[in-house]
C-alpha cells in the first residue's frame, strides 16, 4: 500500500467492520425494547409497517438502480426515514428503520465493485449512528417527561394538601371569630342584665334613702358622692356593653356608625381626630362581613390609642368588582420592625383571624405613620 494512501485504507478497513457492530447493537436493543414494550405493540398497525416498509424497499432499490446521480441522491435522502420513524413510532421505530435500510443497501451491494461498496460504507455507518442517536434522544425526553410527570404529581398531591391545610386553618379562624363574637354577646347581655339592673336597682334605693331625710349634712355628702360613683360605673358598663356589642349598626347601619360619634368620642377623648371616608354600599353587605369590618376598624382603633402616638387618624372603605378594601392610616409613629417582621399579636393577631376566616389579606406598611390595608371578599 502506499504510503499515501495507508490512512484512508486504514480508515475503510475500520469502517468496514463497524455495520456488523452497530447491526449487532441495534438489533439487540431493539428486542429489548420489544420485550418490554410488547403490551404496546398490540396497538400498532403493523399493515402500516408493512407498507412503509415496503415503499422504502422499492424507493431504494429504484434509486439505486437508476444511474450514479440517484445513488448519491439515495444516501443522503435516507436519513429521513429514520428520523421520521423515530418521530412516529418512537426510538424503536428509528431503530428498526436504520436496520431494515441497512438491510436492504446490504444485499443490492453484495457482489457490488468495491469501488462502490466502500461509497456506502461510511453512510451505512451513519445510518446505524443516526438511529441510535436518535433512540438514545427520545429514550431520554421520554426518562424526563416521566420525571416531570412524577414531580408535577407530587407537587400536586402537595399543592392539595396546603389547601386541605389552609382550609383547616380557615375553619379553625371561623370558629375563633365565632366564638369570639358569642363571648362578646353574652358578655354584652350579661352587663346589661346583671349589672345595668344591678346599678339600676342601687341608684333607686340611693334615691329613696335620701328622700327619708334621715342623715345629716355630711353623710349627704357621702350618699351623693356614692350616687356619683354609681353613675359612673354604669356609664363606663354601658360604655363597654355598647363597645362589645353596638346596637346602632341594626339600627343606623354599619356607614352611620363608623362615621357617627362611636369611634370618634373615643379617639376624642385621647386627643385624637377621626375621619372617615365610607362607601354607601357598606351597608347592603351582608351581616356577618358587616360585624367583620366593624371589629377590624375597632381593633384599629385601640391600636392607634395604644401605640400610634400621633394626633390623627383615617378610615376609608371602598370596593372594586369582587372585593372590599379597608385602609386605616394615622399620622403616629409606623409600626416598629419586629411587628412587620415577627406573627402578629393582640389586635393585629384578631384582624388576622378575619382575615384567615373571610378567605381575605392583610398588608402593613410605614408611610408618615402605620398603615393597615385590608382586602376581602364581597
Amino acid at each position: 500500500v502506499p504510503t499515501d494512501e495507508r490512512l484512508s485504507v486504514f480508515l475503510l478497513h475500520n469502517i468496514a467492520a463497524y455495520p456488523g457492530i452497530l447491526f449487532a447493537i441495534s438489533a439487540y436493543l431493539v428486542y429489548e425494547g420489544v420485550r418490554q414494550k410488547r403490551h404496546h405493540l398490540r396497538n400498532l398497525s403493523w399493515t402500516l409497517i408493512s407498507k412503509i416498509a415496503m415503499t422504502l424497499t422499492v424507493a431504494i432499490l429504484v434509486l439505486f438502480y437508476l444511474s450514479d446521480f440517484s445513488q448519491n441522491i439515495l444516501k443522503i435522502l435516507l436519513f429521513l426515514p429514520i428520523i421520521w420513524c423515530g418521530y412516529q413510532f418512537t426510538w424503536l421505530g428509528s431503530l428498526y428503520c436504520a436496520m431494515w435500510i441497512n438491510s436492504v443497501l446490504l444485499i443490492v451491494l453484495y457482489g457490488a465493485e468495491n469501488e462502490l461498496l466502500v461509497s456506502f460504507q461510511p453512510f451505512i455507518v451513519s445510518y446505524f449512528l443516526i438511529g441510535l442517536v436518535t433512540s438514545g434522544l427520545q429514550l431520554e425526553h421520554r426518562r424526563s417527561r416521566q420525571a416531570l410527570s412524577k414531580n408535577q404529581l407530587a407537587l400536586k398531591a402537595k399543592y392539595a394538601h396546603l389547601i386541605k391545610s389552609q382550609q383547616e386553618l380557615q375553619d379553625i379562624a371561623v370558629q375563633i371569630v365565632n366564638l369570639q363574637e358569642v363571648e362578646k354577646k353574652h358578655l354584652s347581655q350579661e352587663l346589661h342584665d346583671d349589672v345595668g339592673q344591678n346599678i339600676t336597682a342601687l341608684n333607686i334605693s340611693i334615691s329613696l334613702l335620701k328622700k327619708q331625710n334621715l342623715f345629716t349634712e355630711a353623710e349627704q355628702d357621702v350618699i351623693n358622692k356614692i350616687r356619683v360613683m354609681t353613675d359612673q360605673i354604669y356609664s363606663n358598663a354601658y360604655e363597654l356593653m355598647y363597645w362589645l356589642r353596638p346596637r346602632s349598626i341594626d339600627d343606623l347601619g354599619l356607614k352611620e356608625t363608623l362615621t357617627g360619634l362611636f369611634f370618634a368620642t373615643r379617639l376624642e377623648e385621647h386627643n385624637i381626630k377621626y375621619h372617615a371616608d365610607i362607601d354607601e354600599g357598606v351597608n347592603a353587605l351582608d351581616d356577618g362581613l358587616k360585624i367583620a369590618l366593624f371589629r377590624i376598624v375597632q381593633e384599629c382603633v385601640k391600636n392607634v390609642i395604644q401605640h400610634s402616638g400621633g394626633n390623627a387618624c383615617h378610615l376609608a372603605i371602598s370596593f372594586s368588582d369582587h372585593s372590599t378594601h379597608v385602609k386605616f392610616t394615622d399620622a403616629g409613629n409606623g409600626f416598629p420592625e419586629k411587628v412587620l417582621n415577627n406573627p402578629f399579636t393582640g389586635g393585629l393577631f384578631n384582624i388576622q383571624n378575619y382575615m384567615m376566616a373571610l378567605g381575605g389579606s392583610m398588608r402593613l406598611t410605614n408611610n408618615n405613620g402605620a398603615q393597615i390595608h385590608v382586602k376581602l371578599p364581597r
